[in-house]
């Protein structure tokens, strides 16, 4: 997806949503994520966000592990499994557990933005009333379930 592509459709968000911070998983150089494409988009973002006066939220990727960690969620898939209990409507787009060898499934990209949304919720101020919703999905599917 191109730069402009990724502007129109977050201009497009903006418009349909009353969006009051906008979330990012913050981009390290030199990781792997670290793409001209990734850099690229992601200023057209910050653009965007800027000339509509919203905050743009960078939360590192160690950042959310560590927030799920709390709920005993250290795999990715065990945090995608954990959200089906929460958003039970995205329970369709859970992927099997992958091998080693597999590519992952490029439906945990949806699981990927929602913890985010989590996690930035989860670390804000008043974020009890979020904590206390994962903590009462933490037993289900708990990882000694697996």
């Amino acid at each position: 997806m191109s730069a402009d592509l990724c502007g129109t459709l977050v201009i497009q968000l903006l418009r349909t949503y009353a969006i009051s911070a906008v979330v990012i998983r913050g981009l390290t150089r030199g990781e792997r994520r670290d793409t001209v494409r990734a850099r690229k988009g992601l200023h057209a973002i910050r653009l965007i966000a800027r000339r509509h006066s919203i905050p743009v939220v960078a939360l590192s990727g160690s950042r959310v592990r560590r927030f799920f960690r709390d709920y005993e969620r250290h795999v990715r898939y065990e945090t995608a499994r954990f959200l089906t209990v929460i958003f039970s409507d995205l329970t369709w787009a859970l992927p099997r557990p992958r091998t080693f060898y597999e590519p992952e499934n490029r439906r945990m990209a949806l699981f990927d933005a929602v913890a985010l949304g989590l996690a930035f919720l989860g670390t804000a101020e008043d974020s009890e009333p979020v904590r206390t919703l994962l903590a009462s999905a933490a037993g289900v599917f708990s990882p000694a379930s697996r």
